[in-house]
């Protein structure tokens, strides 16, 4: 049988397309790994988020619960019941906190101005209480402030 001679310039191309092809081949597996590891990370994204948002609105609703109770509590318990709202408040600016530091400074999703009115709100208190000076006002304001953090956590959950 007779063969034709090949010459070396043939054997390069075919050497040169072999290779190629398992480069790209390389290359494609490669992509589909990187997407399915990016769609697998968009979701864990996605879900630390919700499960942020959904802390927070928690801790909101019982500080909002709490400061309610604040108005109709009798005097033994006041001192309680605030503690408890201020409980519940650090814990929204620590979870405001972990979400600034998870997605970046653009992304806290509680305005820190509704946190420091709350705070400074419950200073108050503190202050009255350990004077003995009326509450009602206060309360009432402490009251609005959560109304409004709440109102503002429940806008960025929609």
């Amino acid at each position: 049988m007779y063969r034709y001679p090949v010459s070396s310039s043939s054997l390069k191309l075919r050497k040169r397309l072999s290779i190629l092809l398992v480069l790209a081949l390389v290359l494609a597996i490669a992509c589909a790994g990187l997407g399915i590891a990016y769609g697998r990370a968009a979701k864990a994204n996605a879900n630390t988020s919700s499960i942020l948002l959904a802390k927070a609105q928690n801790e909101v609703s019982n500080a909002k619960t709490r400061a309610y109770q604040l108005t109709q509590a009798s005097s033994s318990t006041v001192a309680a019941t605030v503690a408890l709202v201020r409980q519940h408040i650090y814990a929204l600016r620590q979870l405001n906190d972990l979400m600034t530091g998870i997605y970046g400074g653009g992304a806290s999703f509680i305005d820190m101005s509704l946190l420091e009115s709350c705070e400074t709100l419950l200073n108050d208190c503190d202050l009255k209480l350990q004077s003995g000076a009326s509450l009602s006002v206060t309360f009432v304001e402490l009251r609005d402030a959560v109304d409004a953090l709440y109102n503002s956590i429940s806008v960025a959950l929609t």
